[in-house]
């Protein structure tokens, strides 16, 4: 029986062969030109010209064992091996880069025994990415986006690696997807791709098999990007392999990993109070299973740190001066890690890592928060809206570092936060005037004439009462001034509120955004304001203008 081996040596790198002393000691072999001679045990050599990127058909005939070698320099080359033949007549092609090649046809062992050959070749367009000479970063194939690329590994002990160039105009979660390894036939076989930063910097390793594809997701910054393959193992002589790049726009705020923070050195700063997105993958050979953050605490208090895997059970190290070190974690699935601690000023170590052994790929969350009020724990309903109160420079708390969140809050107080939202537009539609129970001394005196200058809040028979409190129906027109809402589809009815009450269109505007949703079907209008429902009120009202 006879069947054909082809396989393809790329011995370090490939250079091409335009040395015109040497090429010229050789026959020209021309497109079409069948070569047709028999070896004395070592090799015979030939040139091909390639004027343009093309692809090199060889037929080979009535051929004995046997390697034919396109010289890429002096000892780099790319090997295609025959061995008994299948049938009269067998076909192997390669997609070369221009240039002028030495050939040379030999035995296929390692005994230099005399060989029988009849061969030719014929040109055509490029068909594939994979363009030889691409084992290198330098020599990278420029590879477009959402297309299958298939390429050939050789598996000898001189065999080389193919390099690709993806460009990202975005910043995206980038898909690096692999297909079973469609020709082979061997479970061993394991071809390996790895992807790279434009510093060459790994950012993510996979291995496909004829039994499995794998896949790579990351989070990427727009630029260039690279993508190695190997052959991780192999008991075959020549492997194919195909895959394919995507990505996936994400919006440009959001925080994510940045695929380098695999170890202490490459440790990424990790800000307090944005949640923070990445990826953890395991496969044979390489895993990146362990991301590394700095975190910069500000002063002495308790922070939070919330890690959520969303596959796999997941621990927390946090390590700083003096010896300290806490460790946190869980071996169960979709089950977030929480660590929290008293801390001191300074700057920390964090380490976030895997807690079982996982095939693939893991999104993960991450999120540290400190705790800026005594009185709001991590555990306060309405902790996360008043933190982003807080965060924005709206509310500072008091003194002693209460924020009183069950205090009613007072009237002067809620002018004071509305004139510091960025997103308000404080457009003038009257004239100041005078209120009998606000000088000019009083210190919110301009955020007062501010909010009654634009239409946001009128006063009362000449008083603005800033000492006072406000009632829920009360707050509800002044935000509804304030942000400009509309109506924002169906009306919900309450209880307690009647079409007829002067509040009515206000409160339904707030429950048609999300702002509001009651308290067991009532509004309760007349109750009034604290300030930990104010904080909620706000927060919403800001979540809705996203």
């Amino acid at each position: 029986m006879k069947k054909i081996l082809l396989m393809l040596f790329f011995l370090l790198c490939i250079t091409t062969i335009t040395e015109a002393e040497e090429l010229s000691n050789y026959p020209i072999w021309k497109e079409y030109e069948q070569i047709v001679g028999k070896t004395d045990g070592s090799a015979v050599y030939y040139t091909i010209t390639l004027e343009q990127d093309q692809r090199v058909t060889f037929t080979f005939q009535h051929i004995g064992d046997a390697k034919l070698q396109i010289w890429t320099s002096d000892d780099q080359a790319i090997t295609i091996s025959i061995k008994d033949l299948d049938s009269d007549s067998s076909s192997h092609y390669v997609d070369l880069r221009a240039g002028t090649y030495k050939v040379s046809i030999r035995d296929a062992s390692v005994t230099n025994k005399p060989v029988d050959y009849a061969i030719s070749y014929k040109l055509s367009d490029v068909g594939s990415y994979d363009l030889e000479k691409n084992n290198s970063i330098e020599q990278a194939n420029r590879i477009p986006l959402n297309t299958r690329i298939v390429g050939n590994l050789d598996s000898d002990f001189y065999s080389t690696d193919d390099y690709y160039r993806i460009d990202i105009p975005n910043r995206s979660i980038l898909t690096l997807q692999t297909d079973v390894l469609f020709n082979s036939k061997e479970n061993a076989n394991l071809v390996g791709f790895t992807l790279y930063d434009k510093d060459l910097q790994i950012i993510g390793r996979v291995n496909s098999s004829y039994r499995f594809d794998s896949s790579i997701k990351q989070f990427v910054d727009a630029g260039t990007y690279y993508v190695k393959v190997d052959v991780s193992n192999a008991n075959e002589s020549t492997i194919d392999y195909a895959f394919t790049i995507s990505a996936e726009k994400v919006d440009p705020t959001l925080l994510t990993e940045t695929g380098k923070n695999v170890n202490d050195k490459n440790a990424m700063n990790l800000p307090f109070n944005q949640l923070l997105h990445g990826f953890f993958y395991s496969d044979w050979g390489y895993s990146n299973t362990h991301d590394y953050f700095k975190i910069h605490v500000p002063k002495d208090g308790t922070i939070q740190i919330k890690y959520d895997p969303e596959l796999i059970g997941g621990h927390l190290r946090l390590q700083g001066d003096n010896n300290f070190h806490v460790l946190k974690g869980n071996y169960k699935e979709k089950t977030p890690t929480i660590l929290e601690t008293k801390i001191k000023a300074g700057t920390y170590d964090l380490e976030a890592f895997a807690s079982l052994y996982f095939e693939g790929f893991s999104p993960y969350t991450l999120v540290v928060r400190m705790q800026s009020f005594t009185d709001v724990p991590f555990s306060h309903l309405y902790y996360e809206q008043i933190e982003t109160i807080k965060n924005r420079n709206i509310i500072t708390g008091y003194p002693d570092g209460t924020f009183n969140p069950n205090g009613v809050i007072k009237r002067e107080h809620v002018f004071k936060m509305l004139a510091a939202v960025d997103e308000i537009t404080f457009s003038k539609v009257r004239t100041a005037t005078e209120f009998s129970d606000v000088s000019v001394t009083n210190p919110y005196y301009e955020q007062i004439k501010l909010m009654y200058e634009t239409g946001i809040i009128d006063g009362d028979q000449g008083k603005m009462n800033p000492k006072s409190s406000l009632t829920r129906a009360q707050l509800a027109k002044i935000l509804v001034n304030a942000f400009d809402l509309k109506l924002n589809g169906k009306v919900k009815n309450f209880s307690d509120v009647s079409p007829s009450d002067w509040s009515y269109t206000y409160i339904q505007i707030l429950a048609s955004n999300g702002i509001t949703t009651g308290s067991n079907g009532k509004f309760l209008p007349n109750e009034p304001v604290t300030r930990q429902h104010f904080a909620l009120f706000l927060a919403r009202c800001l979540e809705s203008l996203e």
